[in-house]
């Protein structure tokens, strides 16, 4: 199978990227992985020469053309996952939800930014 798995890596300094790292190597075994990111050139390097990382920009092109067959999300409660939510909207996949509260990355995304009335107007 081959898998797209968007998370971010290290050196961003989450729980989520440490986790995702040493998850690698297990699926490797069992996928062909393709990791999508936000920024691939600043992803460690022993991870970016072991496995192919592309932007996240590129995950329909790569889904539409038949480069990978399941694409996964690795997803917390922190502002390192706002560039992913556009994503999991526009196109559905296996979404790995590692925290039970996303008020943390919703209130990022609106109130964080300036944009109380988007906080206030969220659905409960």
């Amino acid at each position: 199978m081959r898998l797209g798995l968007s998370s971010p890596l290290p050196p961003l300094e989450t729980g989520i990227a440490d986790y995702t790292a040493e998850l690698l190597p297990f699926l490797a075994r069992e996928c062909e992985l393709r990791l999508f990111v936000q920024e691939p050139a600043q992803v460690d390097h022993e991870i970016a020469s072991r496995y192919e990382t592309a932007p996240l920009g590129d995950l329909a092109h790569a889904r539409a053309g038949g480069a990978v067959d399941l694409v996964a999300y690795e997803v917390g409660n922190s502002g390192f996952h706002a560039h992913q939510l556009r994503h999991v909207r526009e196109h559905p996949a296996l979404l790995v939800l590692h925290d039970l509260c996303l008020h943390p990355l919703l209130a990022y995304l609106t109130s964080e930014r300036g944009n109380r009335e988007a906080y206030h107007e969220m659905p409960e």
